[in-house]
């Protein structure tokens, strides 16, 4: 039907997809994660202003609850957001004490 003269047939093969490797894990220098579990509890919301344009605050999210970080701007719209599930709160904790101790060491 179709006549290549200048090819051959190896031209029209199709390689086989590539295997990618699998990824090592992230190294790093502190690591305090934990299993997950579940929040039983009814927590109101409750926002806490840390200085100019910081909130943190607890939020109840689709029947979960996470600690919210948000920087805000002048006319408190929110420009970032980060949020962390309640469950890793006291990760969270040991982890900001692991950071000032850190950086008091270093001083």
């Amino acid at each position: 039907m179709f006549d290549f003269p200048y090819c051959d047939g190896d031209d029209f093969l199709i390689s086989a997809k590539k295997h990618k490797g699998s990824c090592e894990k992230p190294k790093y220098d502190l690591d305090l994660s934990t299993s997950d579990g579940g929040v039983e509890k009814n927590i109101p919301h409750y926002v806490i202003h840390l200085g100019k344009g910081l909130l943190l605050e607890i939020k109840n999210f689709r029947s979960n609850y996470y600690v919210r970080l948000s920087k805000v701007g002048k006319v408190s719209e929110v420009r970032n957001r980060f949020n962390i599930p309640l469950i890793r709160l006291e990760t969270l904790h040991k982890g900001i004490e692991a950071i000032m101790d850190y950086v008091k060491n270093c001083r």
